[in-house]
């Protein structure tokens, strides 16, 4: 017992009522094909959070196979429900392709609150401001 409170023994810990290593990340990959089922029916439900959150999914290849065109499609919905955030990251990659889309989904992005998007069209030399309904710091404030 001294000898593992000293460190020179490792003792093996569950993590999240798994054992660390091969079956740990097994079940992060399960979990997250689960969670990507939850995320789509959500967001054909009409929930724009569900449908940016299987969006990073299907960008980051976890739980749902790596679909560049399918996270496109799904950040676009859930930016047309309302998401702020899908809006921004369905604009970053249309910069180069459609400027005009583009813009316009930045100017809706730092509408809706996110401030990377007022950031982006600052940096195209754009004034834009986040809409004070929309702003977390202010409606937290109140």
């Amino acid at each position: 017992m001294r000898a593992l409170q000293r460190g020179r023994l490792r003792e093996r810990r569950p993590h999240a009522g798994r054992w660390r290593g091969r079956p740990a990340r097994r079940a992060r990959r399960d979990e997250a094909a689960g969670a990507a089922a939850d995320y789509d029916d959500l967001c054909k439900r009409g929930y724009g959070d569900a449908c940016d959150s299987l969006a990073f999914l299907h960008t980051e290849g976890r739980g749902v196979a790596k679909d560049p065109a399918a996270a496109s499609a799904l950040y676009l919905r859930g930016c047309d429900l309302g998401t702020a955030s899908s809006c921004y990251f369905y604009a970053q990659p249309m910069i180069d392709k459609d400027r005009d889309v583009a813009i316009a989904k930045l100017k809706l992005a730092c509408r809706l609150g996110d401030k990377r998007g007022c950031d982006e069209l600052h940096e195209h030399g754009i004034a834009a401001r986040m809409d004070p309904a929309h702003d977390t710091v202010f409606n937290s404030a109140r």
